[in-house]
């Protein structure tokens, strides 16, 4: 009995060393391909500095036939986990990292559009997000997509389903919502 107590003793007090829960990814450079393949964007974050998201610079880019690297515009002040170029490289989707807090935030990016560098529009995770009772909140964060995002093929239409099950579709050269559609598929979150 007293060796099974102290097992137990010894699991309670080392767990929270084993366990760590929300413990957010650190950043990283990273390159996200355009579904024609042609055109390219680098991510890079800001130098010694893991998990700031404020910092970072990134740069749409295509190769000649020889391999050459051609610059063709850059972002800066911002890094994000996930990047969609589209076809033509002009136009770029950012989608916002993991938001901290208990719900959606005018301060909390969804999404954003940007052609050749230039912010086109931005929605907030409340823009987005219609019904409250679908976020389910961890320690620090939340999530606020459901499923992947992106591109259906060569063309400037982006779709993204949020949490509550809205697919939402943008024209990537506005930052325009051109659909918007309630889904019947599952986020993996529900009861």
């Amino acid at each position: 009995m007293k060796r099974k107590l102290t097992i137990i003793i010894i699991f309670l007090i080392t767990c929270p060393i084993i366990i760590k829960a929300d413990d957010e990814q650190s950043t990283f450079p990273y390159i996200s391909v355009s579904t024609s393949g042609k055109y390219y964007f680098k991510m890079i974050p800001g130098q010694n500095d893991y998990y700031n998201h404020d910092t970072g610079t990134g740069a749409m880019c295509t190769l000649s036939r020889d391999g050459k690297e051609t610059v063709l515009w850059t972002v800066t002040g911002w890094y994000s986990f996930r990047t969609y170029p589209s076809y033509d490289g002009e136009c770029l989707v950012r989608l916002g990292n993991w938001p901290r807090g208990k719900g959606p935030s005018k301060d909390h990016l969804a999404v954003a559009f940007y052609k050749k560098g230039l912010l086109l529009k931005r929605y907030s995770t409340i823009d987005l997000i219609k019904d409250m009772s679908k976020v389910y909140p961890s320690v620090s964060h939340y999530e606020y997509l459901c499923g992947r995002s992106g591109f259906d093929g060569f063309n400037y239409l982006f779709s993204l389903i949020t949490i509550d099950k809205i697919q939402y579709q943008f024209d990537v050269r506005t930052g325009d919502i051109v659909s918007i559609k309630l889904l019947k598929v599952n986020c993996g979150l529900e009861d």
